[in-house]
């Protein structure tokens, strides 16, 4: 079927879900299937979107979000150590304090995040201190962080107590009055009374106008901006209404919080400001939320300003990756047909002047900006029709003809960060007033098919990055609406992260903990981490799949010859035999383990691969139990011996003994076991060889040509080799000395030493005026030189004198004799 109708199929029963849930702070809004924009110019001359400070192809960020500063710091070893590129923090400007649900446990609020106070670094996750302690701690890892630029803290209706501990929120409309945007509703006028915008140098006042965007009006300010801080609708409520108004959506106010002017010189000015102080601490990028609610060039030209050269990196070099939650496109019999209405597109924020694509209703829009990569929800969204069955989904189309990514409909890769969920659309997986059901999104609630979805996501090579969400657990188990469920914040229970809690679950079984969820830390989503980075080059794409197969809710593919992953998405196990495409070995199956220190087994299940056919690489016969996958790469394999090299002493003679050294290259896991033979000779096998080198002797009889072969192997492949070699020939030679010395006696030879260790301690025989060596065995044509120490004796009685002389001289082959001459007299 085609592209379109493919993607109509998929999500026409979502269709009228998407009405928008708003929260505070951010929009959850679900988008589905994104235009295929083809081959695009990605290439910018804006100074904001630098390459170089974003993570490299298939690295994984870790969205740890809403935890504090110490506690990033605290885990900042355990995500370098599994391979996560970089962390996600939460925002850390100032916000409203206090903010807390009314509910038995007063747990805070977790919009509160999202609502600016100031620019101020610290609030309910830390102090500034905590911050930048926070960035040194993590010097193995990139600090991105989620910024919020278009508005800052709402109006809504508060209903607080007398010391302002505990403020209820009621969805009111509260106006603004004409003193520095506090809003004058009593029963909140003292908690935002607190709020300095002033600090912010932000300000507005509604006596005045200046300007309007269709029916929108915004306030002229007052103070050091004479052109205004803040938009203003001036309709019944103030906020958007019409999402498929370019000027509601990006000139009115989400949901009551105060939109910021972005057009103004100023307002970039102070916004820039923040981020630059931001990179000053450390900071390498940004998360820039609710960024299609700001026009794309506004965004631009404040990410693109230089507030410090002194500061180094500015913010031109920053990774910059956006939140666009689009709206849909679709035609009068409600297919999709397109996504972004017009203005809304993540295209617009992601290239330069976008060329359009008429095929999924993507106008071109010349004055669309590069200003960083985006989220990719859609993503997600077609995960949970495909994990779950829905509208004719089932995994198998993942590899389908049409393989999952560009052809589908999503994003480019080089420009998208794909999710399975985050902080908006988990708590969209309830909704309605006492209805229970799930939008188009998984959450750890889904348990297996969630973990099983993030299994995919970090296997399949789509995205240049992939985030890997981590939060606590909103629905703590309650099987009845709560409707406060959507605002409830991070428990104050003191297990304030994964970091300091004493247990927590890591397979992604779900029991209602009112703690942290960890995904993280579980060891599939961990270890996937791994996998992902160890099957990734810079232009890995969907491309270099392969050896894909499939069964409705059960597939299994291999990605660049370096990793093999099988989905078992169904409560039945099975069993196949899989052609994977990597080499012949023995794996650690990293969806439940990992291989052990001395890479000599795994903790988890092992795959063996055999390649039976001689062309480098291997097939397995594999179980795979129900509701499970099998992952397994090249990093995590018991490494066979690719090579392994003999060496043998140099003159090795015939009727001796010589040893031989067998040595295997750094990385193969031990043990390892050698087996040598020789010609001529017994066989001998050393097994259990914790060491890289093993070694073994034998004796040698004639001078023919002999050889001695190694088969070093261990659990997962063997290598050889051979050596062939004639053993030195050997000859009976005399060695003589001539000593021509007068008027000394006795001589006595005390030591004689040579680099020919057959001469080593020979006795000397004096006959006829020379000293001479028994016969021995010398190489053909050897020379050298020898040592001698000896001692003599001058003259008689008791004026002798006794002296030692130590001497060396040169041998030189004559014939079958070998002759030292020293002419001495005395």
């Amino acid at each position: 079927m085609s592209t379109l109708k493919h993607i109509s199929r998929l999500f026409t029963k979502k269709i009228w879900r998407l009405a928008l849930i708003l929260v505070f702070g951010t929009i959850l809004v679900f988008p589905l299937i994104s235009t295929n924009a083809a081959k695009l110019n990605t290439s910018s001359t804006n100074k904001v979107y630098s390459q170089a400070g974003s993570p490299e192809n298939g690295r994984v960020i870790a969205n740890l979000w809403n935890w504090k500063f110490q506690d990033i710091a605290e885990e900042c070893d355990y995500l370098a150590l599994k391979g996560y590129y970089a962390v996600q923090v939460s925002p850390p400007h100032n916000h409203p304090a206090n903010l807390v649900i009314s509910n038995s446990d007063k747990r805070r609020v977790w919009w509160d995040l999202y609502q600016v106070v100031n620019y101020n670094v610290g609030n309910r996750l830390g102090s500034q201190t905590d911050f930048t302690n926070m960035v040194a701690a993590c010097p193995n890892l990139k600090i991105y962080v989620d910024v919020i630029v278009n508005h800052m803290a709402g109006e809504d209706a508060w209903t607080c107590n007398n010391t302002l501990s505990e403020c209820t929120l009621g969805y009111g409309n509260g106006y603004q009055n004409t003193a520095n945007g506090y809003p004058s509703n009593t029963t909140y006028n003292a908690l935002w009374n607190t709020l300095a915008f002033p600090s912010a140098l932000y300000y507005n006042n509604s006596s005045q106008s200046n300007g309007s965007f269709g029916t929108s009006t915004y306030y002229k300010g007052i103070g050091e901006n004479p052109n205004g801080d803040f938009h203003d609708c001036m309709d019944e409520n103030n906020r958007i209404d019409d999402w498929n108004n370019v000027g509601e959506v990006q000139y009115c106010q989400l949901e009551g919080l105060r939109d910021l002017m972005t057009e103004d010189p100023v307002v970039q000015k102070t916004i820039a400001e923040y981020l630059s102080d931001l990179r000053a601490m450390g900071v390498d990028g940004f998360r820039v939320d609710a960024v299609k609610h700001i026009p794309a060039d506004q965004m631009n030209a404040i990410l693109n300003q230089t507030i410090d050269d002194t500061i180094t990196p500015t913010i031109g070099n920053s990774y910059v990756y956006q939140e666009v939650l689009e709206t849909l496109i679709k035609n009068d019999a409600g297919d999709v047909t397109g996504r972004g209405a017009t203005g809304l597109r993540t295209v617009d924020y992601t290239y330069d002047g976008y060329p359009g694509n008429t095929s999924f209703g993507y106008a071109a829009n010349p004055y669309a900006k590069n200003n960083g990569d985006a989220f990719e929800f859609s993503f997600g969204s077609a995960l949970e029709d495909q994990f779950r069955g829905e509208n004719s989904g089932d995994i198998q189309w993942l590899i389908g003809s049409t393989l999952f990514g560009e052809g589908w409909g999503l994003l480019p890769s080089d420009k998208a960060i794909p999710v399975v969920d985050n902080h908006d659309t988990e708590r969209s997986y309830w909704y309605g007033s006492g209805e229970a059901d799930h939008l188009d999104v998984l959450t750890y609630l889904d348990n297996q098919t969630y973990l099983m979805a993030y299994v995919f996501m970090l296997a399949w090579p789509y995205g240049d990055h992939v985030q890997v969400y981590s939060g606590y657990d909103w629905f703590n188990g309650s099987s009845s609406w709560r409707t406060d469920k959507e605002l409830i914040g991070p428990s104050a229970d003191a297990n304030t992260s994964c970091a300091n809690m004493t247990t927590y679950d890591t397979t992604g079984a779900y029991t209602a903990s009112n703690k942290w969820v960890c995904q993280h830390h579980w060891t599939a989503i961990a270890n996937m981490v791994g996998f992902r980075n160890a099957v990734y080059g810079s232009d890995v794409s969907v491309a270099d799949v392969h050896d894909k197969w499939s069964s409705t809710q059960q597939i299994a593919f291999g990605v660049n010859h370096k990793g093999f992953v099988i989905i078992n998405n169904t409560g039945n196990s099975f069993s196949n035999t899989f052609t994977t495409g990597l080499p012949a070995g023995t794996y650690c199956n990293v969806i439940n383990g990992d291989l052990t220190t001395d890479q000599t087994d795994c903790t988890g299940t092992k795959i063996t691969i055999v390649d039976n056919d001689g062309d480098g690489f291997g097939d397995a016969t594999i179980d795979v139990p129900g509701n499970t996958a099998i992952a397994i790469h090249v990093g995590q394999s018991i490494i066979p011996p690719s090579a392994v090299t003999i060496t043998n002493p140099d003159g090795c003679k015939s009727g001796s003994t010589c040893t031989f050294i067998a040595t295997v290259p750094s990385g193969a896991s031990l043990p390892l076991t050698f087996a040598w033979t020789a010609s001529n000779q017994s066989a001998v096998t050393h097994q259990t060889v914790n060491s890289l080198e093993d070694s073994i002797s034998f004796t040698w009889s004639d001078q023919t040509e002999q050889w001695v072969t190694v088969v070093v192997s261990n659990e997962s492949g063997s290598a050889t080799d051979t050596l062939n070699f004639t053993p030195t020939p050997l000859r009976t030679v005399l060695v003589t000395f001539n000593l021509y010395m007068q008027g000394v006696s006795p001589l006595t030879i005390v030591r004689m030493n040579s680099d020919y260790p057959d001469l080593n301690g020979l006795v000397l025989r004096y006959s006829n005026g020379k000293w001479t060596c028994p016969p021995v065995l010398l190489p053909k044509n050897w020379s050298g030189s020898i040592d001698y120490v000896y001692n003599y004796t001058r003259g008689v009685g008791p004026r002798a004198e006794t002296e030692t002389v130590n001497h060396t001289c040169t041998l030189f082959p004559e014939d079958d004799r070998v002759t030292c001459s020293v002419d001495w007299n005395r």
